[in-house]
């Protein structure tokens, strides 16, 4: 994982950079729930579909959940680098 390769190195990268690194993994597992929901929604009306039904559904539900702990792993992370940039403030 690209993203987090670099957060590793983070110390050398800057508060400012490792915030945008972040924030755009965030916002990519935001666009990821958001697609999921619209394939959710599109297989709830397709009957063609059959049996096949509950495991495609199966996968979409680990996709929901790997994005929602990236959110999680994200807002923490945020609130971890504000207070990185609270504490050099305070220096």
């Amino acid at each position: 994982n690209g993203t987090l390769l670099r957060l590793f190195f983070g110390r050398h990268l800057g508060v400012d950079a490792c915030r945008a690194l972040v924030e755009q993994t965030r916002g990519r597992a935001e666009q990821q729930l958001e697609r999921l929901a619209a394939e959710r929604e599109s297989l709830a009306t397709d009957a063609s579909l059959g049996g096949d039904a509950p495991f495609i559904l199966m996968t979409i539900s680990a996709g929901e959940h790997s994005a929602r702990a990236t959110l999680a792993w994200a807002d923490e992370t945020l609130a971890a680098l504000a207070q990185l940039d609270s504490d050099e403030d305070a220096r």
